[in-house]
């Protein structure tokens, strides 16, 4: 029981560490301590969400690819994940896989408007 009590406290502190770091646009910071909660709690998505999030203030986007992919391959269906995938996807030049990932965010919620005017906007693009 001990353990798992370190382990609580050792997972809320680099949450917490990591989200008062990217309030403070010390991205690099927060970015470690995310990783670090990945470590330290592989499966946690909010986690690799957070993560992504620093990778994209970063631009690191085979960062935020690999994070968001380990998402997307859980199952998530959120419109924000696939959205941030798809323009990773995009800065990575993989038209096809950018598409792909808007397209599904539209599965999704066919009314997102942020997701409608970044496919409209890769018209060069064809389905796969």
């Amino acid at each position: 029981m001990q353990v798992l009590s370190l382990n609580w406290t050792l997972v809320m502190a680099h949450y917490w560490l990591g989200v008062t770091c990217y309030h403070q646009s010390s991205h690099e910071k927060a970015l470690r301590s995310f990783d670090s909660l990945c470590q330290v709690s592989p499966e946690s998505e909010i986690a690799h969400y957070h993560a992504a999030l620093c990778c994209i203030a970063l631009g690191r986007w085979e960062c935020v690819r690999d994070h968001l992919e380990f998402l997307t391959q859980r199952g998530t269906e959120d419109t924000r994940v696939l959205l941030h995938l798809g323009k990773a996807y995009r800065r990575l030049n993989q038209p096809l896989e950018a598409a792909a990932a808007f397209r599904r965010g539209l599965e999704v919620n066919p009314d997102d408007e942020a997701l409608i005017q970044v496919l409209a906007q890769m018209t060069d693009v064809q389905a796969p």
